[in-house]
C-alpha cells in the first residue's frame, strides 16, 4: 500500500502452451526468490513440470554480459533441479510471447474491483477468482476452455522433484 491508498502489486503469469491453462499469483515484490516460489506453486497447481518454459528477458532469469544475454547461474540450477529447459524470448519480438501477452490483460480484469477490497488477502482472493474464470472460459484461439484441454496436456508433464529439492528453493523465513 502506498501513501495514496493504492496497492502496488506484481502478478506472476504462467501459461501452458497447448491448453492455454493459466496460473496467476499476486506478489508484492519481483525478486528471483519470488520467481522460484511462484514457479513451484504453479508446478504444484498443475501437478508437474513442463519440458520447457519460455521466459521474457527479465532480470531474475537473464544476465547481460558484454551485450549478450545469458541465463544466470541460479536460474540454470533451478531449471536443472526441476527438469525443464529454459527458452528465452527474442528481444523486441512480442509475437514470441503472444500466448502470455494475451492473458496480460489482467489489468482490464481487475479494474472493475477498484476499491472493492480492503486488504491484500482480499485482493489475492479476487485474483484467484479471476484465475478460475479464465481457465473455465472458452479460449478465442482454441474454442475450448483451457481446463478441458489441460486434462490432456497434464499427461505430458514431468513429475515434481523430491521434497528436499523443492524445499531448498523455498524462502526459509516464510516457512516459520
Amino acid at each position: 500500500l502506498d501513501n495514496g491508498g493504492h496497492y502496488i502489486i506484481n502478478v506472476f503469469n504462467f501459461k501452458l502452451g497447448f491448453s492455454r491453462y493459466c496460473y496467476f499469483e499476486l506478489r508484492e515484490t519481483k525478486t528471483q526468490q519470488d520467481l522460484f516460489e511462484c514457479l513451484i506453486n504453479a508446478f504444484k497447481t498443475i501437478g508437474g513440470v513442463p519440458k520447457s518454459i519460455l521466459f521474457d528477458n527479465m532480470k531474475t532469469v537473464v544476465d547481460i554480459e558484454n551485450g549478450r544475454r545469458k541465463v544466470n547461474n541460479k536460474m540454470k540450477a533451478f531449471a536443472d533441479d526441476f527438469g525443464f529447459k529454459i527458452l528465452l524470448c527474442k528481444p523486441r519480438h512480442s509475437f514470441t510471447k503472444g500466448k502470455v501477452e494475451s492473458s496480460n490483460k489482467f489489468i482490464d480484469w481487475i479494474i472493475p474491483y477498484d476499491g472493492e477490497f480492503k486488504d491484500i488477502e482480499e485482493l489475492k482472493n479476487i485474483i484467484s477468482g479471476i484465475n478460475k474464470k479464465v481457465n473455465q472460459s472458452v479460449s478465442q484461439t482454441t474454442g475450448i476452455p483451457p481446463l478441458a484441454l489441460f486434462q490432456k496436456e497434464k499427461e505430458y508433464l514431468s513429475p515434481l522433484p523430491c521434497t528436499n529439492i523443492i524445499e531448498s528453493y523455498l524462502n526459509f523465513e516464510q516457512k516459520v
